[in-house]
């Protein structure tokens, strides 16, 4: 009776059926590659779930490109593929036999592209609830990243990145980032430059500059945020890659929640929470933090949160931060990788 309830589930999905679920901004797919291997896992969801159907679109010719599902008691038939030159799509499917699947982290499992190895580039997503009805329908947000390389791997190591070549204005910081071993490729060959960044992964590489220490509580057996465990930010799982930077983070006074008890680890970053976090930690690693620069120059000066000021003040008079043109500065925008990337090379050359 099972294999027939999942069968129609997945029928259901076979058929692409139709919905109009709105999207999460919170929802993220979360891809860890390790071995030539990437794990997926699904980082937010908010309820349960008995079916889902994640297309993902590979570059380049992946032909055999092969799934193998994490969850127990669910019914996944083979991933489907179709290869071309340009790229590749992979369908998951996954049907809970009988519970369903849920988890603030749910690990979908393992895919395998292929002696032509790319991480996904993007991804669509439907899942649908115990009535079949879909509760999600759209693309889903990708959190990519490579296994951590040791320093005496990327030490001395120029990157092949075919998408940051020497001369381009962002390069100098790119080599540097992936030579220190801060920021890593999305894949062998491709850096993404103008791909956004998350405030996880800024802490992350934070925590990486800092050598990766274990906080004191952590190593008592509880990890504390502040005054709190972890698990008081809903959002943070104690298996994420970011957990240990977090915490680290917030017990250190770098960085903090938000009024509702949540880290937004998938929100992507903004330029001046970008600022704002670079402040706190070379304020908590004792350097001078006092210089300030006027920003009346830049017309949306008005439109930088409070808290952000003078952490902003502080960025450019350091120059590590410039406006987006001659007069704007753009607080609220996304930090696109590259930016990251030269802001931190700044960061590190200027004031640390």
């Amino acid at each position: 009776m099972k294999r027939i309830v999942s069968g129609l589930l997945a029928l259901c999905l076979l058929c692409a059926l139709p919905a109009a679920a709105a999207a999460r901004d919170n929802l993220t797919l979360s891809c860890r590659e390790r071995g030539g291997e990437v794990r997926l896992t699904l980082e937010d969801l908010d309820r349960s779930v008995y079916a889902l159907q994640l297309e993902l679109v590979l570059e380049g010719d992946c032909p055999d490109a092969r799934f193998e599902p994490s969850p127990r008691g669910v019914y996944s038939p083979d991933c489907h593929v179709e290869a071309g030159r340009d790229e590749t799509v992979v369908t998951i499917y996954l049907v809970a036999e009988e519970e369903p699947l849920s988890g603030r982290s749910l690990d979908l499992g393992t895919l395998t592209p292929g002696n032509a190895f790319r991480l996904p580039a993007r991804g669509e997503l439907l899942l649908l609830d115990r009535s079949l009805q879909p509760v999600f329908e759209g693309r889903v947000s990708l959190e990519t990243e490579r296994e951590d390389p040791e320093p005496s791997q990327s030490a001395g190591v120029e990157p092949a990145f075919r998408d940051v070549r020497p001369g381009d204005w962002c390069y100098d910081a790119v080599r540097w980032a992936f030579q220190s071993g801060l920021m890593n490729g999305t894949s062998a060959d491709a850096f993404s430059p103008e791909a956004p960044t998350t405030r996880g992964q800024i802490v992350a590489i934070l925590h990486r500059l800092e050598g990766a220490p274990v906080p004191a509580s952590e190593e008592a057996g509880f990890i504390l945020v502040g005054s709190k465990s972890v698990d008081s930010f809903s959002d943070v799982a104690s298996g994420a890659y970011y957990a240990a930077a977090v915490s680290w983070a917030s017990s250190n006074g770098i960085v903090n929640g938000y009024s509702d008890g949540t880290f937004r680890p998938n929100n992507l970053i903004t330029r001046e929470q970008l600022a704002a976090f670079l402040y706190r930690y070379a304020a908590q690693k004792g350097r001078d933090v006092s210089d300030r620069a006027e920003l009346g120059v830049f017309t949306d000066a008005g439109q930088i949160a409070s808290y952000a000021v003078e952490p902003l003040r502080w960025a450019v008079a350091a120059g590590m931060v410039n406006g987006v043109t001659a007069d704007t500065l753009s607080p609220g925008g996304n930090a696109s990788r590259a930016q990251a990337a030269v802001i931190l090379s700044r960061f590190v050359q200027n004031v640390l």
